[in-house]
């Protein structure tokens, strides 16, 4: 996206593909090591190489995005997002 070259977010990517945090796997983008971000919209950013509501972009293994631990009180309390 044009509009994300050399952006911040788009910085912080090369630089975790430059760690070895992430990786390119068949055109997907693969987290190789743990990396604390401070919020999981950060996070999708960094992997989506575009703005994203990290909430509803990450998705556990039935397909439900992250967001439902929040609104079933799955154990994250008082959680803010700092996009």
């Amino acid at each position: 996206m044009a509009s994300f070259q050399g952006s911040r977010p788009d910085k912080k990517r090369l630089d975790l593909i430059a760690a070895g945090v992430i990786k390119e796997d068949n055109g997907r983008l693969v987290f190789q090591k743990d990396h604390l971000f401070s919020s999981p919209s950060l996070a999708a950013t960094a992997v989506m190489a575009r703005h994203a509501n990290g909430w509803q972009a990450w998705i556990d293994g039935e397909g439900r995005p992250l967001d439902h631990l929040r609104l079933d009180g799955g154990g994250l309390e008082d959680v803010s997002e700092d996009e």
